[in-house]
């Protein structure tokens, strides 16, 4: 059985789809990493029409967007969970993957709404105060997830890790292979 084939689909920036360009490169899994040209349009404040071309082919109009196959997947956090599975980096059990998750939720939750009232708002006064606001908030999420870090660390054996004592073991059993970037 051929080995599956991955198309990761986003705008031409880190954004959204950074993690999940993270967790292939860390893996050494091929992926195309096909960039829109365009930025989105309450961004770019003109028309996108390579976008809107494309965004009737998503399951929900919005990007990122996983292509596996012929087959779609959209939604960050669901790509990532996918991917991670996929590529060996979910965690060793089930209970590692659940702590994955929690900070995924997190990041989620406690970050990323102050991260789109920045990217989205088009007065730059607002876009300012928004920025500024976002500044202790971002503060906040990173200490939050350092602490988790170095609590997890004090109990295992392998440094770096926000969770998982057989993460060691798990890395090396992650193939390597080349990463081809569209850019």
């Amino acid at each position: 059985m051929a080995a599956e084939k991955y198309k990761l689909i986003y705008f031409n920036f880190d954004g959204l789809a950074e993690s999940i360009r993270w967790m292939f490169a860390y893996s050494g899994v091929a992926f195309e990493d096909f960039r829109i040209k365009e930025l989105p349009h309450y961004v770019a404040l003109q028309p996108t029409p390579e976008w809107d071309a494309f965004k009737g082919k998503t399951p929900y109009g919005t990007l990122p967007l996983l292509e596996v196959d012929g087959k779609y997947l959209g939604e960050t956090q669901a790509i990532a969970r996918y991917v991670a599975k996929q590529v060996g980096v979910a965690g060793a059990n089930d209970w590692d993957a659940a702590q994955a998750d929690s900070i995924i939720t997190y990041i989620a939750a406690e970050f990323m709404p102050v991260a789109f009232q920045v990217i989205r708002e088009l007065d730059s006064e607002k876009k300012k105060l928004n920025a500024e606001r976002a500044v202790p908030q971002a503060n906040k999420v990173a200490a939050t997830l350092v602490g988790v870090l170095e609590k997890n660390n004090e109990k295992c054996c392998d440094p770096g890790w926000y969770f998982g004592e057989e993460q060691r073991e798990q890395r090396k059993r992650v193939p390597r292979r080349t990463v081809t970037d569209g850019r």
